[in-house]
């Protein structure tokens, strides 16, 4: 159950909705959403749907933008993006404009 409803149709509708706010990795044909994302009531967590659109409008994947979000990186000293932003979402905000740049330097995105 995702969003607190159990009908899948509506939470297709929903995800579609949100365009790439929401971060849907592809994997065997079917759209996985990381649980990274929402909080415990299954609603999504604002300061990580504008990181998460961040990334993907600038050109990275899905499995790269879960990827980013989920593992330390020097850009947070060792933080993970989606843990730094619980407590302070500017500095997570931060190094995820850090990577939009690189992305845009180097054409990688």
């Amino acid at each position: 159950m995702l969003r607190g409803d159990a009908n899948v149709v509506a939470t297709v509708a929903w995800v579609r909705r949100q365009g790439v706010r929401v971060l849907v990795v592809p994997l065997d044909g079917v759209g996985v959403l990381p649980t990274f994302q929402f909080n415990a009531r299954g609603s999504l967590r604002p300061e990580l749907a504008e990181l998460v659109e961040a990334l993907q409008s600038a050109g990275l994947g899905p499995w790269q933008t879960w990827s980013f979000m989920v593992s330390s990186t020097g850009r947070l000293s060792g933080g993970m993006p989606a843990l730094v932003a619980e407590s302070d979402p500017a500095r997570a905000a931060r190094a995820v404009q850090r990577m939009v740049e690189y992305l845009r330097e180097t054409g990688a995105g």
